[in-house]
């Protein structure tokens, strides 16, 4: 398989979303500095969140329907029914689709969603993300 590996960083600061164009870890193998990418307008071509100030989230590998990358922390559904929202997290060495509270705390069993993103082909369409589209999670949005 032939995939590069993608990162985005939610900053908590800025309050932004941001594309990864470095990462350098600490001696303990965390994330010390994040190198992002900011919005083509922004003032500078890079600039640096620290681990305290940054979540860090991964690449999928996956496209949704429309070709966008599928991230952790991507809150999705079927286009052309009224699904349930789910949100993309990493469990058990793998992405999976989980239908979680609006703080991210308590994932509801049973949700029927296949373990493994990629059994159920593309039929994905990111609705949003759990910082800049928390309503999206809310159980009254859901059918």
């Amino acid at each position: 398989m032939n995939r590069s590996i993608k990162f985005r960083v939610w900053d908590k600061g800025q309050n932004q979303m941001s594309l990864v164009s470095q990462i350098h870890y600490a001696d303990d193998g965390y994330a010390a500095t994040i190198i992002v990418i900011p919005a083509p307008k922004a003032k500078y071509h890079y600039y640096v969140v620290d681990d305290e100030n940054g979540v860090l989230m991964q690449s999928t590998g996956l496209k949704d329907n429309t070709g966008r990358d599928i991230y952790e922390g991507d809150i999705i559904g079927f286009p052309k029914r009224n699904s349930i929202n789910k949100v993309i997290i990493f469990e058990r060495g793998g992405f999976v689709a989980k239908w979680v509270d609006t703080e991210l705390e308590a994932i509801k069993p049973n949700d029927g969603m296949p373990a493994n993103l990629e059994s159920a082909g593309s039929p994905w369409e990111i609705k949003g993300n759990i910082f800049e589209n928390p309503e999206l999670l809310l159980l009254t949005n859901n059918p």
